[in-house]
């Protein structure tokens, strides 16, 4: 008599598009089948769609990870203002979440605030020659050569031979002869 239930449940089971879609009829307020949906779009490039999938999860669980993956979702639709905003809110929901804190100062970079990007960057703690390399890659992407050499020195000093810090330096320099800003 399990038979047939068992069949037709293992066709919610086919694949997780289906199986978060199920989870969402069954409770729609349901902050998992949200955020897995919503992380599912992003893998498809679907940007709107993840949207409006992690605004439904932060409404039913203001979890400072949800508020992290809706600000990189408006980040990557151009949002700035409201990515930063989301960033902000990751952070006054978990004032520890490194990743809120590295997204937030790439959204200052990018929303043309590099004073308050270096101020977010400067409060994550556990910092390491490539955690400045990383920074300092944010820097000169949006044309912050001598904020970006700057960090790249701080790398060095904590670890010379960092891999790949040779490389960065020299990219550094290559951008401020060539500014962008």
């Amino acid at each position: 008599c399990l038979m047939p239930l068992t069949m037709m449940q293992t066709a919610y089971w086919r694949d997780a598009d289906t199986l978060w879609n199920r989870a969402l009829e069954l409770d729609p307020a349901n902050h998992k089948a949200h955020g897995n949906l919503s992380m599912l779009r992003v893998a498809e490039g679907d940007y709107e769609a993840a949207l409006a999938h992690q605004l439904e999860t932060v409404k039913t669980f203001p979890g400072s990870s949800y508020y992290d993956n809706l600000g990189v979702t408006y980040f990557r639709l151009g949002r700035i203002p409201e990515a930063i905003a989301t960033f902000q809110r990751a952070l006054q929901t978990g004032p520890s979440n490194v990743s809120a804190s590295f997204h937030l100062g790439v959204a200052y970079c990018a929303g043309n605030q590099p004073d308050e990007a270096e101020r977010t960057f400067d409060t994550i703690g556990g910092k390491t020659a490539g955690f400045y390399m990383s920074t300092a890659e944010v820097f000169l992407g949006y044309g912050y050569a001598d904020r970006a050499m700057k960090r790249l020195k701080e790398g060095k000093r904590m670890d010379p031979a960092h891999p790949g810090l040779a490389q960065a330096f020299e990219r550094a320099r290559t951008s401020k002869a060539n500014p962008v800003n």
